[in-house]
């Protein structure tokens, strides 16, 4: 952790020494040099100390706050700040030593967090994308920093990564999300102040995985979550689980150091895993325990959230399936804002892009993702203050992690100018299917967030519509105004319409602003990865 300590004078060391050992200041691990707070709140300032020291002062930009310490803990909250790119210095004091964090801005402050779409960072799609490596070269900008927060499946572990901020250069940037990249480029040229990205992501993770176990086990649907994974730890005596976790470590040590020393990725098969039990990475909880309690309550301005892939492609439907998505992602939001004591607190996301995707063994038809994407719809229609940026044309058939991320952070920044700064873009989400009307032999849909009109591609428009069977087929559809009426010569009496209901799929319904209308169903048909 990058921050400078200082010492009082060795005669009041040795003064202090002889009535207890030498103590020590430590903050949370998020203030450190460069660090980026949020303007316009108060702003929490904690950590730990040892037991000889009995209070601290904080100093930042002309305050001064002091603590007692209680239990080895101490916290002090500031007052307000405005934005300001005029670095400054938060001294932290003690009774024998002082911490000093240079080179801090106040700004806006927003959490990234979720699976791999979140996580990798603008190197890896700068491979297929020469745009992106052009703007890797130009990212010089002493405002916009970013902070990882290191990846460890259990309290202990050596971390894989060093959490430090890092201030955004051409150097630094092929490191960052590409993903919080663009979302931040982008909040730099409309805010015009510094900004901060805290990463706190983990590739393949489950949407279970960032909900605390009691949360799904206050709740009757997402109980048999943490019942399996009981039945999965029982299967193990303490120490014979902690051989296991052992082995499994040397078993990683020795995949890494393979794969370090050139050997190609094909060659080297999977990464062995750590087993299900309190160690594993996959258990219910395990990212929310180790990486996400400790960033809170730093103070942001909200979250941007990219996942959905892992419980989309859920085959056992007892475990965090499509259509469980929509009581989980509920659940992880009520969770994170009750920690941060916020209500309100802005919350993006991403609704899944196109992807073929898996089909369930015995179903070919199983389309998960289309599922997983009516969870995403649904959360986003009945929770306040969420905002979900549609990218299904942004997605790539054939590739889960699809290059073309500065279009998805422009779409969550344009989101956030709505749902966090509430400045008037109506056009935010893209059409959002609103109601339905059953006219004789059609049906005719109404949007929200259409103010600008609709588009649609009349020949290759992904509308489907059935009747008293439930057999949907492909259906026509035309733009009415602001609605689209959709009709099947071969449906004289239809009862219901969806749209886009495939993993992949091209969309043909816009507005006139080019952001794709998100998928939906009319209908309330049980789904396949519904219990």
């Amino acid at each position: 952790m990058k921050h400078k300590i200082t010492h009082l004078p060795l005669l009041a060391v040795i003064g202090c020494l002889s009535t207890g050992a030498y103590a020590a200041i430590t903050p949370a691990n998020l203030f450190s040099d460069e660090a980026v707070f949020q303007q316009g709140v108060h702003l929490p300032v904690w950590g730990t100390a040892t037991a000889d020291e009995k209070q601290i002062i904080v100093n930042y930009r002309g305050q001064t706050q002091i603590s007692d310490i209680i239990d080895g803990k101490w916290r002090v909250d500031l007052e307000p700040l405005p934005a300001s790119a005029k670095a400054a210095t938060m001294t932290i004091q003690g009774r024998e030593s002082r911490i000093a964090i240079d080179n801090t801005l106040v700004g806006e402050v927003w959490l990234a967090s979720g699976q791999s779409n979140m996580e990798f960072g603008m190197n890896m799609f700068a491979k297929s994308n020469p745009e992106i490596r052009k703007d890797i070269d130009q990212a010089d900008d002493p405002l916009f920093r970013i902070i990882k927060v290191r990846k460890e499946a259990f309290h202990g572990e050596i971390g894989r990564n060093k959490s430090d901020w890092i201030t955004c250069s051409p150097a630094t940037a092929r490191g960052f999300s590409a993903t919080a990249y663009y979302f931040a480029r982008e909040l730099r040229k409309q805010k015009g102040v510094p900004v901060g990205i805290i990463l706190c992501a983990w590739s393949g993770s489950a949407i279970e995985t960032w909900i605390p176990q009691n949360k799904l086990s206050d709740d009757p649907d997402l109980q048999p979550i943490i019942e399996q994974y009981k039945t999965e730890v029982s299967k193990y005596t303490p120490q014979a689980y902690e051989n296991l976790v052992m082995e499994a470590i040397r078993e990683q040590n020795a995949y890494d150091n393979r794969r370090d020393s050139g050997i190609e990725r094909s060659q080297l098969g999977p990464r062995p895993k750590i087993p299900m039990g309190p160690k594993c990475p996959t258990r219910p909880g395990s990212h929310y325990d180790v990486m996400l309690r400790p960033l809170i309550p730093y103070a942001i301005k909200g979250v941007i959230w990219y996942q959905g892939e892992t419980n989309g492609n859920q085959m056992d439907f007892r475990r965090g399936g499509p259509y469980l998505y929509r009581k989980l992602l509920a659940t992880m939001i009520k969770t994170w804002r009750g920690d941060w004591h916020d209500d309100t607190l802005p919350f993006i996301f991403v609704q899944l892009p196109s992807w073929k995707g898996k089909t369930l063994e015995g179903n070919e038809a199983y389309q998960g993702w289309a599922e997983l994407r009516d969870s995403q719809l649904q959360v986003f229609s009945e929770t306040g203050h969420t905002g979900m940026a549609v990218t299904m044309d942004l997605g790539d058939f054939d590739d889960i992690h699809p290059w073309n991320k500065e279009a998805v952070g422009m779409r969550l920044a344009l989101c956030a100018q709505q749902i966090a700064y509430g400045d008037a873009y109506r056009f935010s989400a893209g059409p959002v299917a609103k109601s339905y009307h059953i006219d004789n032999d059609s049906i005719r849909i109404t949007f929200d967030y259409a103010d600008t009109g609709l588009v649609l591609n009349p020949e290759n428009h992904g509308f489907l519509i059935c009747g008293p069977d439930r057999v949907f087929v492909p259906a026509k559809a035309i733009c009415v105004e602001n609605t689209v009426k959709v009709w099947s010569d071969d449906v004289p009496d239809p009862i219901a319409v969806r749209y886009g209901w495939s993993n992949a799929f091209e969309p043909a319904l816009l507005d006139k602003n080019g952001l794709p209308a998100s998928p939906f169903r009319t209908d309330n048909f049980k789904l396949i990865s519904q219990q």
